[in-house]
């Protein structure tokens, strides 16, 4: 991510930016917004009794309770193949649970996995009862960009569906399958002991090294791209 500003040595998700690279900023504040009703204070308390490391607060530090440092079970998390996939008849990660983050996939069409001429007419039916504004003309809401999502680096005019698809980097398909798992399950809000999908926008808008103030208040040192994706993958599966 080397557009990122070097001027920047602090991240905060209350007041994220935007290089300018994309137009979007309606979108992500009401993306982001819908992904953070509350502001939790016990955030960065990570998961002790199952060996689980779910936030970043825990990754970046060595666990009192013997776990190994920058490590995870999993948290339970579905993978970029369960989200690239929206249209696959697969339980998770289909058109229902983006339209429940608040994000939208491209339209149905016969090159998608899961899709044929048999059902395409009902998936285009479900895909505007989801995601369309208008009957007459038939209109829809914009396909969700990655920069409606995150603000840095070089992926911002790319969907958020060719990003999940391996388009761009492995930490920006992770970042982006960490930011829907934490926005779908209620990481941060409901399951309190993993990381909040506003804690994975800052961290991937951070540079590497700077200090991001958490949801919780507490500061984190930003790990190397490696490291970030590393956490961001094992986020998923294994409970």
């Amino acid at each position: 991510m080397s557009d990122k500003q070097s001027s920047q040595n602090e991240v905060t998700q209350q007041t994220p930016t935007n290089n300018g690279a994309h137009t979007g900023n309606s979108r992500r504040r009401f993306i982001l917004g819908a992904a953070a009703p509350v502001v939790l204070s016990v955030i960065s308390k990570p998961v002790m009794a199952t060996g689980r490391v779910c936030t970043i607060s825990g990754f970046t530090s060595v666990n009192p309770s013997g776990v190994a440092r920058h490590t995870t079970s999993g948290c339970g998390g579905l993978s970029p193949g369960a989200w690239r996939n929206p249209y696959s008849g697969n339980s998770d990660g289909g058109y229902q649970y983006w339209a429940a983050v608040g994000v939208v996939p491209p339209k149905p069409s016969e090159s998608m996995s899961g899709v044929n001429s048999s059902n395409i007419n009902y998936l285009r039916d479900q895909y505007f009862s989801y995601f369309g504004l208008s009957s007459r003309p038939k209109t829809y809401k914009p396909e969700t960009m990655f920069g409606d999502i995150f603000s840095t680096g070089s992926y911002l005019n790319m969907s958020l569906y060719d990003i999940l698809n391996g388009d761009g980097s492995k930490l920006a398909k992770f970042a982006a399958t960490a930011f829907l798992n934490a926005s779908y399950f209620g990481w941060g809000v409901t399951e309190l002991n993993k990381i909040h999908p506003l804690d994975v926008v800052a961290l991937y808008d951070a540079l590497p090294g700077a200090y991001v103030r958490t949801t919780s208040g507490s500061q984190v040192v930003r790990p190397g791209d490696g490291e970030l994706k590393n956490f961001f993958e094992n986020l998923q599966h294994y409970v």
